[in-house]
């Protein structure tokens, strides 16, 4: 009888490890934004992790699946891992987010996007700063339906989608919806959650909000700017600056690092989104992401995919005879600041003459985006956007292997020099070419 007790037991010991070794199922993680077929369900959603992750960085190989020989194998969903550095925090919450509710297992199309900062934009390191991410929850049509800052547990990542399926709801059954009534109907749902800094903050808002007229959803989704997100970030960045002095003692530019490292935590910027996500619901997502992410990064998101064939091809075809001039266009968040100085001191009148110099020479306007692929492509030497003197302008030179970047604080007669000295340059090349 113990022989048998003995073998009974042993037989159980193996079934339930060979239940461990049983193919996982795989969720897999596609391009950010592509095409979605129009047989999906409405009910589908996607989620859409971006991180600041180097975007020119080749993409990781996917994660390979567990050895049938591997004893320690956890009995959880396995989901590809994304090239994105939280990539296995988001693969847990979700892993386990579909155990509780299976039916998210086809309800989920999973994406992520790297949008950092690229060493050419760094001054050639790799970014010392503390990791970044953003996650956002659409339909189908990518209008936006939810979102949080930081790497979401599996509660908040259930918050999020139970958030989402509410707004994806609304907008499914009602498509006449306005955006004046889906935004009340979510500053009544998001209310609750807030305490009375942010119950304050968010009345203020919607009285003003309300000062404008309502206009369907349908025409909301055509605006394809990111200033009214920041315009909108900038009436709750008070707000958002009060609380996390209140909560984390956090009093000066000197806090800045750690304010990084805390808003990896939804719980960070909690609030936050709680009294944003109302006026940006629907929101066409591929229109607004940049606009979302500046506000929280404080600098513009930097794609791979950016197509400069353009720009390419006329800094190829000026090079040979010409330097040329990159004015760079400010991010967002300084494009309020008039440049050249709009004053009438002596640095402020040097620096209008300097830009209207600049500008004889063969130039284009770029943003940070531009500047980016440019510097990638041609393989020049990297630049320091995060300095505190913003860049100006950017000089290459006729063998294209070196640049000159002028800054905000430089004194204006060093550019001056060099545009001089440029133009002396050019004129003898077509003299001694005659």
């Amino acid at each position: 009888m113990r022989f048998i007790a003995i073998l009974i037991s042993l037989l159980a010991s193996t079934q339930a490890f060979s239940q461990k070794l049983e193919p996982a199922t795989v969720l897999k993680w596609a391009e950010p934004f592509g095409a979605i077929s129009s047989a999906v369900d409405d009910s589908q959603m996607v989620l859409l992790v971006v991180t600041d992750d180097d975007p020119f960085q080749s993409k990781a190989a996917p994660r390979s699946q567990p050895k049938s020989d591997t004893k320690q194998v956890e009995v959880e969903r396995v989901i590809e891992e994304p090239p994105v550095w939280c990539g296995r925090l988001i693969a847990k919450a979700i892993g386990k987010a579909v155990k509780v509710r299976p039916d998210l297992s086809d309800k989920l199309s999973l994406q992520a996007l790297s949008a950092g900062l690229p060493p050419e934009l760094t001054g050639g390191a790799s970014s010392n700063q503390p990791s970044r991410a953003i996650v956002f929850l659409c339909d189908t049509r990518y209008r936006l339906l939810a979102f949080c800052v930081g790497v979401p547990d599996v509660d908040q990542l259930m918050t999020m989608i139970e958030d989402a399926q509410d707004v994806n709801q609304s907008l499914s059954l009602d498509p006449e919806l306005t955006h004046h009534d889906l935004v009340h109907a979510l500053v009544d749902r998001n209310q609750p959650r807030l305490d009375r800094l942010w119950r304050n903050t968010l009345h203020e808002v919607t009285l003003a909000f309300d000062a404008k007229p309502g206009q369907p959803i349908r025409v909301m989704d055509l605006d394809p700017t990111v200033e009214r997100v920041l315009e909108l970030d900038a009436m709750f960045k008070p707000a958002y600056e009060i609380d996390v002095r209140l909560r984390f003692g956090l009093n000066d530019a000197n806090d800045r690092r750690r304010l990084v490292i805390l808003e990896q935590h939804p719980q960070a910027r909690l609030s936050w989104c709680e009294v944003l996500t109302p006026f940006i619901a629907s929101f066409n997502l591929i229109d607004h992401w940049r606009g979302l992410v500046e506000s929280v990064w404080g600098f513009p998101p930097i794609t791979a995919d950016a197509d400069i064939n353009d720009l390419q091809t006329w800094v190829t075809e000026q090079l040979p005879s010409n330097p040329v001039v990159l004015v760079i266009r400010p991010t967002h968040q300084a494009a309020s600041l008039p440049w050249p100085p709009a004053t009438n001191d002596r640095r402020g009148k040097a620096w209008q003459k300097v830009h209207e110099q600049a500008l004889t020479h063969p130039y284009r306007k770029v943003d940070y985006q531009q500047l980016a692929s440019l510097l990638h492509l041609r393989q020049l030497r990297p630049i320091d956007v995060l300095a505190s003197s913003p860049i100006r302008y950017i000089m290459l030179d006729r063998n294209a292997s070196t640049s000159a970047t002028i800054r905000e604080n430089d004194p204006p007669g060093r550019f001056a020099s060099m545009l001089n000295r440029s133009r002396l340059k050019t004129a003898e090349a077509e003299a001694r070419n005659r």
